[in-house]
């Protein structure tokens, strides 16, 4: 019988520790295992976990389950497949919790979808802005999100142009939300939008697929720049989301985000892969063009969203088990069995190895990082995080390490991850404090709007 029960909502963190726990090669991380036995682990928007953790992902879980009597119960608005890989997930008995959820689907109507992708006519940053303020004109209030912080960022500034035009009592509640911001800083966003609309102030937001998970909140109208089908229903959840009787709208367009991430492909790894949904989305949205009926006329259906992930994971297969190209092995290898080097081995001493074991996990515990692109976490100069800097510059806690380590608990709330080769390039922007470890944004760099003024520090980051 479970005993414990541990949750998770961010799955960028709770892999990395889960990985701290089962995959390490530090003894300390090896001998706390234990703990996760007899217990109960609930992991909230299991599809976000990145696809090269997949394949040791399910092998951990699978371990956990018959190995140490763990029950694992995995959330999603949209489950994927991840028994159809080639290290699968083994599904106990009961794989559906709630065993009506087809059924009761069908039944809730709340949100149409207006098709206006093509791929011969991507939408410009004017056309977003436009069609977003003309939606927002038309139903009260509008959501339009974007796949990259540089994409946002380009429709907020063309929106916020626009209504210098339009006299101030008349204009929408205008809000960004990105990464730029710091935890706080979107917290209050969001409250403030969700304040508005239940007062019926008109608000128009403009958003990254930060928007998508996590956060209880109703619009009219989504604009959705394409991207997997995933998320195209992650962004239908933010609309008429209270189930008002009026249908909501989900408009799905291409932008130019397109074009400008083909000329980065092979740079970037959240590009690469956020291409590779866009080709998917860009097959199962053609065929229900061509059938509909094939999905019961619903490009939001389940049997819409399984051709999507087999599609998605056919093209995969050769990712889930952390490649380490430059090296010519897996991390699933390293953690398993090592075959490349005991192959190696045998052919210089010419006899087979005989060992017990032979895992690398020292070697698979360096190349191992949940986020590819190694970022920090600044400290930005908003409300208590100015304080915060202050209390750095004033020097009176350098020697007190009990207030340092406050500081920086204090300091989450209040931080930007930023690129570090981003810091390198702009280091004038930046405070280094030796004594607590901590960057810091100087002020002028952050903004009450758009957080860190210069969204290069992040244009690439959904």
């Amino acid at each position: 019988m479970a005993n414990r029960a541990l949750g998770f909502s961010n799955n960028y963190y709770v892999f990395g520790s889960l990985y701290g726990y089962i995959f390490s090669a530090r003894k300390k991380d090896v001998r706390r295992l234990h703990q996760l036995s007899n217990s109960v682990i609930i992991f909230d928007e299991i599809q976000s976990i990145p696809d090269n953790c997949i394949g040791m992902f399910n092998s951990a879980l699978n371990m956990l389950e018959h190995l140490a009597d763990v029950k694992v119960v995995l959330c999603s608005a949209t489950p994927p497949l991840l028994e159809k890989i080639k290290h699968p997930l083994q599904w106990s008995q009961y794989k559906d919790i709630d065993t009506n959820y087809s059924k009761d689907m069908k039944k809730i109507h709340r949100v149409f979808v207006t098709d206006k992708t093509d791929v011969q006519n991507c939408f410009s940053v004017e056309k977003i802005a436009e069609l977003a303020y003309e939606k927002q004109q038309e139903r009260s209030n509008a959501l339009t999100i974007m796949n990259t912080v540089s994409g946002a960022t380009l429709v907020f500034e063309c929106l916020k142009k626009k209504f210098e035009q339009i006299p101030e009592m008349n204009r929408p509640l205008l809000i960004l939300l990105t990464t730029n911001l710091c935890p706080d800083h979107k917290k209050r966003r969001i409250q403030q939008m969700i304040n508005a609309l239940k007062e019926n102030i008109p608000v128009l937001c403009v958003s990254t697929s930060l928007i998508e998970a996590g956060v209880d909140i109703s619009f009219d109208v989504v604009l959705r720049a394409c991207s997997g089908l995933d998320s195209l229903i992650q962004a239908a959840g933010r609309c008429n989301r209270h189930d008002h009787k009026k249908l909501g709208e989900l408009i799905v367009f291409y932008s130019y985000e397109i074009d400008f991430m083909h000329e980065s492909i092979t740079k970037n790894t959240t590009i690469s892969q956020l291409t590779r949904k866009l080709i998917c989305s860009h097959c199962v949205l053609d065929k229900f063009k061509k059938a509909p009926e094939d999905f019961e006329n619903n490009i939001l259906s389940n049997k819409a969203l399984e051709m999507y992930y087999s599609r998605y994971y056919e093209i995969i297969q050769d990712r889930v088990d952390y490649p380490v190209t430059s090296q010519g092995f897996t991390l699933y290898d390293l953690n398993s069995f090592w075959s490349c080097w005991c192959t190696e081995i045998s052919k210089a001493k010419k006899s087979d190895v005989n060992w017990m074991m032979h895992q690398a996990f020292e070697t698979a515990g360096r190349y191992f990082k949940v986020i590819e692109d190694y970022s920090i976490g600044v400290l930005v100069p908003y409300e208590k995080g100015r304080e915060l800097i202050e209390e750095l510059n004033s020097g009176n806690i350098k020697f007190q390490p009990d207030n340092l380590r406050k500081l920086k608990r204090q300091a989450q709330n209040y931080s930007v991850n930023l690129n570090e080769s981003y810091i390198r390039k702009h280091k004038q922007n930046f405070s280094y404090f030796e004594a607590a470890d901590l960057y810091c944004l100087k002020e002028g760099c952050y903004d009450e709007e758009k957080g860190v003024t210069d969204f290069e520090a992040q244009s690439w980051i959904i």
